[in-house]
């Protein structure tokens, strides 16, 4: 779909310049930037919780927040995710997604490797605030896998999802590289208390104009 097409091509800039200038990589913000905070965005509520890795720091990691005014909301993490020949890299990420009805989420990435190396992004999703709350959809990307990137349908469409993002490198005998990891979801945006002010404004006026010519006669 034209969305996903968009996301994707976003994807493709964030990740050059992810690759060409570190200081304006994810447009200055990285995961430090966001770590324990809650970050508004194109309708949903981003709250990130936990980031643990066993080679880089929430700094050396940059995310850009796309698709404000689509279907589809989310962000792209860019850093070194891979691992080199008989090295392991492993990063795991824990985040909470709320404020609208969401319908479905997507996952892209893009790993590759030759020889027995592997590069892999494996997520859960929770029902609720909780990482341990009912498991309700999963999806795994590598670069052994097709296709990419992957969608899970949320049925039915949830308030409130919590992330369980595990992004793992083998480096085997050649090495593996994987440096942006993309997530959107799909929602139904709820208005915000002042939009419903002023839609109920508007329709107050709206009949009280009717009323006004109810009450004019025709000559």
């Amino acid at each position: 779909m034209n969305s996903r097409k968009l996301f994707l091509t976003l994807g493709a800039g964030v990740l050059a310049l992810g690759l060409g200038a570190q200081d304006a990589r994810a447009g200055g913000l990285t995961l430090a930037d966001v770590l324990g905070t809650t970050v508004a965005y194109g309708g949903l509520d981003f709250t990130f919780t936990t980031f643990t890795s066993s080679d880089l720091a929430p700094s050396a990691v940059g995310i850009t927040f796309v698709g404000a005014g689509g279907p589809e909301v989310g962000f792209f993490l860019t850093g070194a995710f891979g691992a080199g020949v008989g090295q392991t890299a492993d990063q795991d990420l824990v985040y909470t997604v709320s404020g609208a009805s969401i319908t479905d989420a997507l996952l892209t990435g893009n790993p590759a490797g030759t020889g027995t190396g592997v590069a892999s992004i494996t997520e859960t999703f929770h029902q609720g605030s909780s990482e341990f709350g009912t498991v309700i959809g999963s999806l795994f990307l590598s670069n052994t896998s097709s296709p990419n990137p992957i969608t899970t349908t949320f049925s039915p469409a949830q308030t409130e999802i919590t992330v369980v993002k595990d992004i793992e490198a083998q480096g085997g005998s050649a090495g593996v590289s994987l440096s942006s990891v993309g997530q959107a979801f799909s929602s139904q945006s709820v208005p915000e208390p002042s939009s419903w002010a002023l839609l109920g404004i508007g329709m107050t006026g709206f009949l009280a104009f009717r009323r006004f010519f109810k009450k004019t006669p025709v000559a």
